[in-house]
């Protein structure tokens, strides 16, 4: 099976909010809502979603709800995003056209992140800045080349962002 991926930028969202009121990703004015695609807001799919700042790979992170919504959870879970400390970052969403499957889809994520490991000078031969875990689901140690060829699609594409 072809699998088919798609980038899309969310360019200089603002992180907004605080300890109180909770925190917020909003568009680049700091008070609209982030406009999604139809993509982004579907629910049941893999998608993976990648925070940079000032152009460094600070998160990679994989979902199946609507991207809105994890976001959302993520910034006010009982342990949010490192990366919502940052007044500005770029978000770019990493869409498959994939039915959910956690495993397809933390393989991908894994993936890439193994390459932004190898690849980056930024931070050389370690986890991007914010990212505090990652699941790795290949069976028998083997990596998937779906997965693979996936991650080497979106790092293609994110690392001359």
């Amino acid at each position: 099976m072809k699998i088919r991926t798609s980038v899309e930028p969310y360019l200089a969202c603002r992180v907004v909010g605080n300890v109180k009121r909770g925190w917020h990703l909003k568009a680049s004015d700091g008070v609209s809502d982030v406009a999604f695609s139809a993509k982004a807001r579907e629910s049941g799919t893999e998608k993976l979603y990648v925070v940079k700042h000032d152009g460094k790979f600070c998160y990679v992170g994989r979902t199946s709800q609507p991207l809105s919504a994890r976001i959302r959870e993520g910034m006010s879970a009982p342990y949010p995003y490192p990366w919502r400390r940052w007044h500005e970052v770029d978000l770019y969403g990493c869409f498959f056209g994939r039915r959910s499957d956690p495993d397809f889809g933390e393989g991908v994520e894994a993936e890439l992140v193994y390459l932004i490991r190898q690849g980056t000078r930024q931070r050389p031969g370690k986890w991007p800045v914010d990212q505090h875990e990652i699941h790795l689901r290949h069976c028998e140690g083997v990596s998937d080349p779906e997965c693979v060829k996936a991650a080497l699609d979106i790092y293609g594409e994110l690392a001359r962002k």
